[in-house]
C-alpha cells in the first residue's frame, strides 16, 4: 500500500523481500535488520527506474569524456600528465612546420617555393588543431564535471534520503506501539515532521532527475560544437 503524504513511496508488507531487494546506488539500508521489527517504507519502482537512469547517463557521459579526449590529443602521454593541448611548440604539425623550415635551404629556389607555402598550410593546421583542442577542452571539463562534482552530489542526497526514511520509518512504527492519547498525540507530530521531511528530501532527489533532459541537451550543444569542428579542420 502507498504511503500517505508520500508520494514518492511504496509500504512493502513483507519483511522477507527486503532481503531480496536490490540496491539503488548501494546506498538502499535495510531497516528492517538494523533496527529490528520496522516495517519498511521503499521507494516507489518508477522511482528506482529515474536513479538507474541517472546513474546510468553519468556512466555513458564518462566514456564519451574518455574518447572525445582521444580525439582531440592521440597522445596519451599528454592525456595522462591531465593536458589536452601539447606545450608551446610541441604540437605535430608545428614541429612538422619547423622541420619543412629546416630543409627549405637545401632545396633548389622553385621548390623553396613549394616548401614555403606547404609550410604555410601545415602551420595553419596548427593553429586550427589547438583552436579545437582548447574548445573541445573547455567542453569536456562542462560533462566531467557532470561526472565528479554533480555525482557526488547525487550520492549525497539519495543517502540522506535513506536516513531520511530510516527516521521516518521508526516513528511510525513507535507512534504503532502508543497506547495512551497524550503520546498518541506527540509521536503523531513527529511522525508528520518526518513524513515532510522526506518529501522535501525526495524533492531534492528528484530535482537532479528532473533536470536531467536539460542537462542532456546542454551536452549535446557542447559535443555538436567540437565534432564539426573536427570533420572541418580534418
Amino acid at each position: 500500500m502507498k504511503q500517505t503524504g508520500t508520494p514518492a513511496t511504496v509500504v512493502s508488507d513483507d519483511l522477507d523481500r527486503k532481503k531480496k531487494r536490490k540496491s539503488v546506488g548501494k546506498l538502499l539500508f535495510k531497516v528492517g535488520e538494523r533496527i529490528g521489527i520496522v516495517e519498511q517504507t521503499h521507494l516507489a519502482p518508477e522511482f528506482i527506474v529515474d536513479i538507474e537512469k541517472y546513474y546510468k547517463y553519468q556512466e555513458d557521459i564518462d566514456k564519451l569524456v574518455d574518447r572525445l579526449e582521444f580525439v582531440l590529443q592521440n597522445d596519451e602521454t599528454i592525456l595522462r600528465q591531465g593536458f589536452i593541448e601539447c606545450g608551446e611548440k610541441a604540437d605535430p604539425y608545428e614541429i612538422f612546420a619547423e622541420n619543412i623550415k629546416a630543409l627549405r635551404p637545401f632545396h633548389k629556389k622553385n621548390i623553396q617555393t613549394s616548401l614555403i607555402q606547404i609550410e604555410a598550410v601545415i602551420r595553419r593546421l596548427a593553429i586550427m588543431n589547438r583552436e579545437m583542442q582548447t574548445k573541445g577542452r573547455r567542453s569536456i571539463r562542462k560533462m566531467r564535471r557532470f561526472v565528479t562534482q554533480e555525482q557526488l552530489a547525487m550520492i549525497e542526497a539519495q543517502k540522506k534520503l535513506m536516513q531520511a526514511r530510516d527516521i521516518m520509518d521508526v516513528a511510525r512504527h513507535e507512534l504503532k506501539q502508543t497506547r495512551t492519547t497524550e503520546t498518541v498525540e506527540i509521536k503523531g507530530k513527529y511522525y508528520e515532521r518526518t513524513v515532510s521531511e522526506f518529501d522535501q528530501q525526495a524533492a531534492r532527489v528528484a530535482a537532479f532527475i528532473e533536470h536531467l533532459p536539460i542537462i542532456k541537451e546542454e551536452h549535446q550543444k557542447e559535443l555538436f560544437d567540437v565534432c564539426p569542428m573536427f570533420l572541418r579542420n580534418f
